[in-house]
């Protein structure tokens, strides 16, 4: 994972704090916004060194600014995170299942080791084997 990642996936965490500490009261909404900002200026950062400035990074920041200054409103704090974490989520989904497909295959490594040593040495296959392949 690039440095680019780690910082996404650190927004993504000030954003979940953000929406959690939004049901307190008070103090709460401003340590939410706090933190909204803090992941919406990361965000930005981020943006801009992947590829360079653009008015969709500037849109991006406008938007979610607007939703962190909208979570002080109190009441609205979760409604105003909401959007923020699922565009989030949903940018994180691709990450996230490679990740495990590639976890399920390190799984299956010593299987598969074991069917491809077989076809080298030309040994009759098993159906166990054709499948680990």
């Amino acid at each position: 994972m690039s440095w680019e990642d780690w910082v996404d996936l650190g927004s993504l965490a000030a954003d979940l704090g953000s929406a959690i500490s939004a049901q307190v009261p008070g103090w709460g909404t401003v340590t939410s916004a706090g933190l909204g900002l803090a992941s919406t200026a990361s965000q930005m950062v981020t943006d801009v060194s992947r590829d360079g400035l653009d008015k969709r990074d500037v849109k991006n920041l406008l938007t979610n600014v607007g939703f962190d200054l909208f979570g002080l409103v109190p009441g609205a704090g979760l409604t105003a995170k909401s959007g923020k974490l699922v565009k989030k989520l949903v940018g994180w989904a691709p990450k996230v299942m490679a990740l495990y497909s590639g976890y399920s295959t390190l799984k299956q490594t010593p299987e598969i080791m074991k069917a491809w040593s077989k076809v080298l040495s030309e040994e009759e296959l098993t159906l166990s084997d054709m499948q680990a392949i």
